[in-house]
């Protein structure tokens, strides 16, 4: 989305008119028409994806190194507009139940029933929320390890946490030496799809130079052995060996991809590491 159009986005939101009409509702007794129940269903949604949007773009500035494919970034943002849009349907639908109490209860009975209906809302709030996730919206999240570089995005599986390891210890520099190995960790891994007992899983390995040339391209270094049973799998590990063509006091990317083979989730690990004497 652009600028342009947040910018049109914020200003049809209109502040001053938003709270007129809210504090209509809430203070006035008088009905309100279609008209004003259209606008004030749009100004939620408005209100709604105005956030949603703003936290999105703030989450890709501050990853901005990390490239998806076209195809995720659409489909991870149609679901954060879908998600915006159930919230604003939901305080839409709790400011209107709001709205029917003042009008048909009597004065005396108004607190009490304003306090079960924020109950109420609260108890739909949570609903919608485990609707939205029984629809099988993946788990989606990005870490980062600002002491080593390593930033790990997953979508559909989750991981506790990841790590570069060399010599049987965790390492927090990106600093390593020619010709020695280092393992990727990814710790504590769940949701990934089981089978009669077994889960199955992928592993690809890029290196490349600061040019972008391609310096190791292993597609699947798991083939053959990529079926495991599902309680022997608590950490997704993938070893990194260095040397020739590699060279002293040069730059390299490393991306550490895992997929799930019985379902969609996948782990991407991805480290720029500088190679020393």
């Amino acid at each position: 989305m652009s600028t342009l159009n947040l910018m049109g986005l914020y200003s049809s939101l209109r502040p001053q008119k938003t709270l007129n009409l809210i504090m209509s509702s809430f203070l006035q007794q008088e009905k309100l028409s279609k008209k004003s129940l259209s606008a004030f269903l749009k100004t939620c949604l408005n209100l709604t994806l105005l956030i949603a949007m703003s936290a999105y773009l703030s989450i890709r500035i501050i990853f901005f190194e990390i490239r998806f494919p076209i195809a995720e970034e659409v489909f991870a943002l149609i679901q954060v507009l879908f998600a915006a849009t159930i919230v604003g349907i939901f305080i839409f639908g709790f400011l209107l139940f709001i709205e029917w109490i003042d009008k048909h209860m009597k004065s005396k009975q108004i607190a009490q029933s304003k306090l079960r209906a924020s109950k109420l809302a609260a108890i739909a709030i949570l609903s919608g929320i485990i609707i939205l996730n029984s629809c099988g919206m993946p788990n989606v999240g990005v870490k980062k390890d600002m002491s080593s570089g390593l930033t790990t995005t997953y979508t559909g599986i989750t991981m506790e946490s990841a790590a570069l390891i060399m010599n049987d210890q965790e390492i927090h520099h990106n600093n390593i030496p020619l010709g020695q190995s280092f393992l990727v960790v990814n710790e504590n891994v769940k949701g990934l799809v089981e089978k009669d007992g077994k889960v199955s899983i992928g592993c690809s390995l890029l290196i490349s130079d600061e040019n972008g040339n391609k310096v190791l391209n292993e597609a699947d270094l798991f083939k053959g052995n990529d079926l495991y049973n599902k309680n022997d799998v608590k950490l997704l590990r993938c070893t990194v060996n260095t040397g020739q063509p590699m060279e002293k006091e040069k730059k390299y990317d490393v991306v550490v991809r895992f997929w799930d083979k019985f379902g969609a989730g996948k782990i991407e690990n991805k480290v720029a590491i500088r190679m020393v004497d």
